[in-house]
């Protein structure tokens, strides 16, 4: 695929997160590293960043919380693991055992 505009290569991924969950406030980002940055950056051009879920209790703060503290308390909000394939089969496993609803969250590898 060719991109017309230079700098602008992951704005399809971000129309097409926002299409797909068009009635959601907002999206958390598993991981508040490096490449959470940088999914991070192309959420809030959409207005769709809600915050980071991180499980190091060290960068927890008022944007980064918990897996379980996002998941008792919002209702409408997605997440978007970006991770990479050798650990996506693991935090697969994580999520069937959270019973965690499918249709609210995104393994992005």
């Amino acid at each position: 695929m060719r991109w017309k505009c230079s700098g602008h290569e992951n704005d399809e991924f971000a129309i097409e997160l926002s299409e797909k969950w068009n009635k959601t406030s907002s999206i958390y980002l598993f991981g508040a590293g490096g490449k959470g940055q940088f999914y991070k950056r192309l959420l809030d051009k959409y207005d769709l960043f809600g915050g980071f879920i991180d499980n190091d209790p060290a960068k927890w703060s008022e944007k980064v919380v918990s897996l379980d503290d996002f998941l008792n308390v919002n209702e409408s909000a997605w997440i978007i693991f970006s991770v990479s394939k050798s650990i996506a089969s693991e935090l697969q496993r994580q999520l069937d055992s959270l019973q965690l609803d499918e249709s609210r969250y995104f393994i992005y590898n």
